[in-house]
């Protein structure tokens, strides 16, 4: 009898992601990765998605771009932290698993030391209308009630300018109002995303925009199918496709913001200061 308990926690340890398709879905936040964890798992056979799962990596992100944790430890907390999640891919004899988590986008140069198969989808959104969002998004507040995202009282703690010393910002932040932090927010973290990606082979970047542009037949949405290569698909036609398109979650039911085109002359200012060169250059401007 102990022989064969032995012999399970043996082959229970020496499951890996080695023989499993990852698809990381990565992106700076408000950009419908809830939404495409459930479109996985609910359209395909033998795909486990799974949308910010627990543990999020949230805090292993912010202490490792602020370089708290490097190298061999951060890859170990990472592992650690997916560990269940990877018997559970194995348990359910999925091939595929997909994780669509707005807190890797700093984690990305960790994926290879992990992963032996692994796609990133890199999806952005017109900074706009990000800032437009997130200066609505409700927060859990450090003594349990709501506030505003990157207002002080934030439980998370949410990097600054003022965490990185070669930041062009890094002495005007505590002058900067909150719409100012957004802009800058979006900036640093497109920023470094997108200079972590350059590293990286199998990489789709899609705009927001594209994924759930119905009039065209939602390319961005398709392109990630192909790109992940998910052929087994629950549902074929395009009523039923189009269905799941119109149930997107965590939308904003409204806004502190009007709409970016409404801007007054202000906001407008600020917004291309802080952010004008990042818009050229994912192609918004």
């Amino acid at each position: 009898m102990l022989r064969q308990i032995n012999t399970i926690f043996s082959s229970f340890n020496k499951i890996t992601w080695n023989d499993i398709h990852v698809n990381i879905i990565v992106s700076t936040g408000r950009t419908g990765t809830e939404f495409l964890a459930r479109f996985f798992n609910e359209g395909f056979r033998g795909v486990y998605a799974l949308h910010e799962p627990v543990p999020d990596l949230y805090d292993l992100g912010v202490d490792y771009i602020k370089k708290k944790i490097v190298g061999r430890r951060a890859v170990m907390e990472f592992k650690k932290d997916r560990e269940k999640i990877c018997h559970e891919v194995h348990r359910r004899n999925c091939n595929v698993y997909v994780e669509s988590n707005t807190n890797l986008w700093c984690l990305i140069p960790l994926f290879r030391r992990i992963f032996k198969q692994y796609k990133i989808v890199c999806v952005i959104r017109d900074g706009r209308d990000y800032v437009r969002s997130c200066y609505s998004k409700i927060v859990e507040s450090k003594t349990g009630g709501k506030t505003l995202f990157i207002e002080d009282d934030d439980s998370r703690t949410r990097i600054k300018a003022i965490d990185f010393k070669d930041d062009p910002y890094y002495s005007q932040w505590g002058d900067m109002d909150r719409f100012e932090r957004l802009c800058w927010h979006w900036v640093k973290k497109n920023t470094i995303m997108v200079n972590h990606l350059e590293n990286e082979k199998k990489v789709l970047v899609v705009k927001f925009e594209e994924i759930f542009n119905s009039a065209s037949g939602f390319p961005g949405l398709n392109r990630i199918i192909d790109f992940c290569g998910i052929q087994d698909r629950r549902f074929l036609t395009y009523t039923e496709y189009a269905k799941r398109m119109s149930s997107r979650v965590n939308a904003n039911s409204s806004y502190e913001l009007p709409s970016w085109k409404n801007w007054d002359e202000s906001l407008k200012k600020k917004f291309d200061q802080i952010a004008g060169k990042s818009m050229r250059q994912l192609g918004y401007l």
